[in-house]
Order: structure tokens, then C-alpha cells, then sequence
């Protein structure tokens, strides 16, 4: 349980630094962020062994593609409980450009 509520946590971290970075700095593109930028610019901090982030940049409606996924060890059954929104130990979520 703690395992899996400690990479539930992470994931909702990871996604607060993305939404926090992409409103805040107002990237023209997704490309470049990844969890050594967020670390890098303040955003994120911690042990992020075993987590992945992959961004689909914008759509043409300003729409982009999250995906956190966690590479470790972990029992998803008991992740899925304590975070709903992830599925397959990967938490996928949309960020919308609003400049």
C-alpha cells in the first residue's frame, strides 16, 4: 500500500509541474519538457527514478497529450484505487494552450 500510494503521489506532483510550467511559461512547443527541465527550472523535485513523461505537443485546437508513466514495481490494482486516472501504472491528462 505504501508503495503504491507513494507513486500515486508522485504522478499528481509530476502532473501539478507540468500544468504549473505550461501556464506559467507559455512554451510555443511541448518538444523540450521533460522531467529534467521541470527539476531544472524549480518545478519538480525528488526521487524520480522509474517515472517517464512523454508530451504530445499541440494539436491544432491548442490541445496537448500527457502521459506519466511509472517503470517500477508496483501493484496496480492498489494504484488504480488511490488515483483512479491511472491506468496501465500511466496517468494520462490534457493541457489546453489558453495564450
Amino acid at each position: 500500500q505504501a508503495k503504491a500510494t507513494q507513486v500515486a503521489s508522485t504522478m499528481r506532483n509530476i502532473r501539478s509541474a507540468v500544468e504549473s510550467y505550461v501556464n506559467i511559461e507559455t512554451p510555443p512547443t511541448l518538444s523540450d519538457l521533460d522531467l529534467d527541465t521541470l527539476v531544472n527550472e524549480g518545478y519538480l523535485s525528488g526521487n524520480l527514478e522509474n517515472f517517464e513523461l512523454e508530451i504530445e505537443d499541440w494539436d491544432t485546437t491548442g490541445l496537448a497529450t500527457v502521459k506519466i508513466t511509472y517503470t517500477g514495481s508496483v501493484d496496480e490494482r492498489r494504484l488504480e484505487r488511490i488515483y483512479s486516472e491511472i491506468s496501465n501504472k500511466t496517468l494520462t491528462f490534457h493541457i489546453r494552450k489558453w495564450w
